[in-house]
């Protein structure tokens, strides 16, 4: 908590913490280009991929989403088809292009209907439209395909949250803590419990009280998934792996 008076204004943390050891984001171009061969023609789709990932990493978001979008034009294998969604979904963020980054993660749920990444990314573009409904459902979701990784069970419980079930969220939040001792994440399972102290603290406030403290939270478990889950994009068509 920030002071006595106004529990939990700030996120939990400042920087996103590992769940997995992720790898630094140039791992994702380095293995993506080296399946190229297999996946797209090995002309236009190779140069592509190749300048879509240098830009996104680059921070050339504009630029970035309209590369992404020739890629997903060209239509090309499925994998390489499904990486564009999600990363066009996740930029879209970036630029504040709200409506594009759902639909775009709608439209990778449909082509790829087993995908943790998927729904994950889906969940996170509802959040930032502040439809939780919305994001519930696509936690739920990931959270059945990925029960083993406890971030998706953070968002679903801020969802909760959110939508005014404070019991579901704390519900939520204990079978978190349960999945990060498993994994003896001690610093997530200590920022889960805080979580759980402060969604109780909210409950002799009105009921915007908590705006700010749900946004940053959720920006939070955003970050983290992109840094440290989705690092190498999403598994191959068919794995589904629980971490």
């Amino acid at each position: 908590m920030n002071n006595p008076t106004r529990p939990g204004t700030r996120p939990l943390s400042r920087k996103p913490r590992s769940q997995t050891g992720g790898k630094a984001l140039a791992a994702l171009a380095a293995a993506f280009l080296c399946l190229l061969p297999a996946f797209v023609g090995a002309d236009a789709g190779s140069e592509n991929l190749e300048q879509a990932l240098a830009l996104d990493r680059d921070g050339f978001h504009e630029d970035a989403a309209a590369a992404w979008e020739t890629i997903i034009a060209a239509e090309p294998e499925k994998n390489i088809l499904l990486l564009a969604h999600l990363k066009l979904s996740s930029t879209c963020l970036d630029i504040a292009r709200l409506d594009q980054a759902v639909a775009t993660a709608q439209a990778a749920t449909r082509l790829a209907p087993a995908s943790y990444d998927a729904y994950f990314h889906l969940a996170n573009a509802r959040s930032r439209q502040k439809d939780y409904t919305g994001s519930r459902t696509a936690f739920e979701k990931a959270v059945e395909l990925r029960p083993g990784e406890g971030l998706g069970f953070i968002g679903l419980a801020l969802s909760l949250f959110a939508g005014g079930d404070s019991a579901g969220a704390l519900k939520t939040l204990a079978d978190a803590k349960a999945v990060f001792k498993k994994k003896r994440n001690i610093q997530w399972y200590q920022d889960t419990r805080i979580m759980m102290q402060q969604i109780k603290g909210f409950a002799k406030y009105p009921p915007n009280f908590a705006d700010l403290w749900l946004e940053n939270n959720l920006r939070l478990v955003r970050e983290t998934y992109e840094k440290t889950i989705f690092v190498d994009g999403p598994p191959l068509a068919g794995q589904n792996p629980s971490h």
